[in-house]
């Protein structure tokens, strides 16, 4: 067991062995996936995955600790008290997107002979509030 100090507070992390669990099974089709900006993904089969935008859900409380940082004296104890606040509200996002994106990369059943992913970037604000490397690391 190896414990790390981080903003939220202290980290612990245990190593421990366990069996390999079986492969899923390859089935024998072919999907491709479009990542957009309305959307998080369109297959090719006619299903859309929303984008649930959680930095749009979460902008305006991070804009407040922001403003409320900004505010605080350098040095002073309420200024790390806050600090620890927007490091906190940014955590909570980039979970939210993980757990998201893990979710619909493991939602599917088998494995796709072919799969194929393309992504369309129009809008910054649109890619910044999905976070599409984390998804493309996860159906790798």
């Amino acid at each position: 067991m190896k414990k790390y100090h981080h903003l939220a507070g202290p980290l612990l992390y245990f190593s421990c062995e366990y069996e390999q669990p079986e492969p899923l099974p390859v089935v024998e089709s072919e999907i491709g996936i479009d990542l957009g900006v309305t959307h998080f993904a369109a297959l090719s089969d006619g299903t859309f995955i929303d984008n649930p935008r959680h930095y749009r859900q979460s902008q305006k409380k991070l804009e407040k600790l922001q403003q409320a940082l900004s505010r605080k004296k350098q040095g002073s104890h309420r200024r790390d008290k806050a600090r620890k606040l927007v490091a906190k509200a940014h955590r909570k996002i980039r979970n939210q997107r993980r757990d998201f994106q893990h979710k619909h990369s493991t939602n599917r059943s088998g494995v796709p002979r072919l799969l194929s992913v393309g992504r369309n970037e129009r809008s910054f604000w649109g890619v910044m509030g999905v976070g599409y490397n984390p998804s493309r690391a996860c159906t790798s």
